[in-house]
């Protein structure tokens, strides 16, 4: 595993702030990341394409009465925009501007047809035709994603998580956000009780999924 940044930034009594963005199209698992990092004790929002509405996950109620220093993702903040496919290149370069520490999380569905049925319950639920989003499909959008992260040399910037196909196996996705983040999360699990990372939050993981 590599040394985690916080540590290093730890040893010179600082912390700096650090961005992740949920970059993951809708209906792909992204407002259950949202619940994830913040299960971490990270706050941020979760913006919805579909629904023209954001979330505000602060502060993050687990964690009210602990004391900062035990929470090692406390320099982290996320963002979750399932609308960044509209200029992903773009929307990367931006934020790697402020910052090259800057984290980018893509949520994946792999199967086509029931990322498809659920937008269209979603459209005929609000009532909207949402052709004029111009969501892209899936798998063009991770193999676009991928390759442009590849092409930058900036791939250690992105994790690609299918929370549908990982559905059966919840130690698994906390692992691979730890290793994203920096961060043992076995050893958090032991070391800080505030931070409950025993059960993935899959909100809505059906047909429904945002």
């Amino acid at each position: 595993m590599k040394l985690n940044h916080l540590s290093k930034l730890a040893r010179n009594g600082f912390r700096e702030n650090i961005n992740i963005y949920g970059i993951g199209l809708p209906r792909t698992g992204t407002n259950s990341l949202a619940g994830a990092l913040n299960k971490l004790g990270i706050n941020g929002e979760n913006y919805c394409v579909l629904h023209n509405h954001k979330q505000e996950w602060n502060p993050c109620q687990h964690n009210n009465d602990s004391n900062d220093n035990d929470n090692p993702f406390i320099q982290y903040k996320f963002y979750i925009e399932n609308n960044a496919y509209q200029d992903i290149e773009q929307f990367v370069d931006e934020k790697l501007s402020e910052s090259m520490d800057t984290k980018f999380i893509l949520t994946h569905r792999a199967n086509k047809e029931l990322w498809t049925k659920s937008v269209k319950k979603i459209e005929k639920k609000l009532n909207h035709n949402y052709a004029a989003l111009n969501i892209p499909d899936p798998a063009l959008y991770k193999k676009q994603v991928f390759n442009y992260f590849k092409a930058n040399n900036i791939l250690d910037n992105l994790l690609i998580l299918d929370l549908f196909q990982q559905h059966e196996d919840d130690t698994k996705l906390w692992i691979d956000i730890g290793n994203f983040l920096g961060i043992d999360i076995d050893i958090l699990r032991q070391q800080n009780n505030n931070i409950n990372v025993e059960a993935f939050p899959h909100i809505n993981m059906s047909v429904n999924a945002n």
